[in-house]
């Protein structure tokens, strides 16, 4: 098998306004090898990635690309990248869930022939010997939105990998592959992954599971800053090691880690008792008055759907929920609301705010009776109410009748948690609140979580962002695949612990 270079880059550089993504970055990706691509979020990764798939054109310059042997400029266009046998699976796994399986594989890899009648019978075939390859049990023509997440996922892999014979020209790219799979599954990728990698494919291994890292990886190469800072085998090298290379220097292990049980709290605001759902399985913790809980946990651990729990967007089918001691059932976000328990979702866009509707309207939309009479909004009321938002929480710029999607992300989002707080919540739940957001509006939300705690507002701040939770969580617990794995208090939140945290238990065990 030749281990000759598959895939390089050189001299790519990415800016976004005054950030520097990604910073003259040179890598070499070998055939018949899996590299781990590995970095704390916001190293550059993703950036790199969307570069190499033709989303993304890097700083003008003299980047290149060369693949199997062919110097190619950058940018690439997608369908350039497509030809170039560059395959990727990205976290937003892109099938097009009203369509068939046979299908998805034929948007993505081309139809087999022009004639309806040849290419459906061939296609569903094509389609057959791929999910048997991938040991996928659904039939060529099930729709993909009847398959349980875990099986949309293995057919995203499938298509990836695509035709065998084809392995020996293919670089894969897996963002994540393993986040959405039970661990039973997850032998299924390595599988997939070895038999390509013996066939001449480069696969690309994008993970923040050190332990499957570890087990599956030939060679790896850590992003900092946008800076590449090692590229070198995985051969005798441990967890420890590679944390080491993440963060910048040697990892402070404790001596042992805190206990993952429900605490008890006589005065606690807001209780959550074996609470699951799908990912979740069986969280429990207890929230008082004004502190912030964070909660940490990788792609693919509940962390997100837990807030979508916590909040009413979905019911659970097991544990209970406590607000003032009293248990609460939620069948949509609107009843959590009016208990107490307002959420910013994740995704501002899509379910935080109207982009086509005014600063005035998104600040008052949450709650219309304040602004109303007889059915009718009183503009002079609404007005003098979302203006005294604008100052309290510092939208720029300050116009009342400006269109939402006019501002920039950090105000965007200052707007989505100045809404919530107008409802008045005694339960604040934050998903990623500064995620895509500029360094400015970071502090200045920041501030603001600080403020509300301050004013008794009991705060649960889940994010993928360590310096997030190590400026602003009281205590945080960690979650791997859908249970508490830690809890670490105020004095125990340190980015080495955490970090290790987050690797999961199968990795403290082989590096401990």
């Amino acid at each position: 098998m030749s281990n000759a270079v598959a895939l390089s880059v050189q001299g790519v550089s990415k800016t976004f306004g005054v950030t520097r993504a990604l910073d003259n970055v040179a890598l070499a990706f070998r055939a018949g090898q899996v590299t781990a691509l590995l970095g704390e979020n916001g190293s550059g990764k993703s950036t790199l990635i969307k570069i190499l798939a033709g989303n993304y054109t890097p700083d003008p310059g003299h980047a290149t690309a060369t693949v199997r042997g062919e110097e190619v400029p950058l940018p690439l266009s997608p369908d350039h990248s497509h030809r170039l046998g560059l395959r990727f699976l990205h976290q937003d796994l892109g099938l097009v869930l009203e369509a068939s399986i046979a299908d998805n594989v034929a948007l993505y890899d081309g139809f087999v022939s022009p004639s309806l009648a040849l290419r459906r019978r061939e296609e569903r075939r094509r389609t057959a010997a791929l999910l048997e390859r991938f040991e996928v049990t659904a039939d060529a023509d099930a729709i993909v939105a009847d398959l349980s997440p875990s099986e949309q996922t293995m057919v995203a892999i499938a298509r990836a990998f695509g035709d065998e014979t084809r392995w020996p020209e293919r670089v894969v790219v897996l963002d994540e592959p393993t986040a959405a799979l039970p661990g039973d599954e997850v032998a299924r990728v390595f599988r997939a992954i070895r038999r390509a990698c013996q066939a001449g494919a480069a696969i690309i291994l994008v993970s923040h599971r050190l332990d499957e890292v570890l087990e599956v990886g030939d060679r790896v190469a850590v992003l900092r800053d946008g800076r590449v800072v090692a590229e070198e085998s995985l051969q005798g090298l441990g967890a420890d090691d590679l944390i080491a290379m993440m963060l910048g220097h040697a990892l402070v292990r404790a001596d042992s880690d805190p206990p993952a049980g429900e605490e008890r709290s006589d005065d606690a605001l807001f209780r959550v008792t074996d609470l699951a759902r799908d990912r979740v399985r069986g969280v429990s913790f207890a929230l008082r008055s004004g502190e912030v809980l964070g909660i940490a946990g990788l792609v693919g651990s509940g962390r997100s759907e837990l807030v979508r729990l916590l909040g009413g967007v979905q019911r659970p089918t097991a544990g209970t929920i406590e607000l003032g001691g009293e248990t609460k059932r939620f069948s949509e976000p609107s009843e959590a609301v009016a208990a107490g328990i307002v959420t910013v979702p994740q995704n501002r866009r899509r379910d935080g705010v109207i982009l086509g509707m005014t600063i005035s309207e998104n600040l008052t939309l949450g709650d219309l009776a304040s602004v109303s009479w007889k059915g009718s909004i009183r503009p002079r009321r609404e007005r003098a109410e979302a203006q005294a938002l604008i100052e309290r929480f510092d939208i720029r710029p300050p116009l009342l009748e400006l269109p939402l999607r006019l501002l920039s992300g950090g105000n965007q989002q200052k707007v989505a948690i100045a809404r919530a707080v107008r409802l008045g919540p005694k339960v604040l739940l934050l998903d990623e609140p500064t995620q895509g957001v500029d360094v400015g509006a970071r502090s200045e939300i920041g501030e603001m979580i600080v403020s509300l705690k301050h004013a008794g507002v009991g705060i649960v701040l889940a994010s993928s962002d360590l310096d997030e939770l190590l400026e602003l969580a009281d205590r945080v617990i960690v979650l791997n695949r859908g249970r508490v794995r830690v809890v670490l208090h105020r004095n125990e939140i340190v980015r080495d612990r955490l970090a290790l945290a987050l690797a999961g238990p199968e990795l403290e065990r082989r590096a401990a």
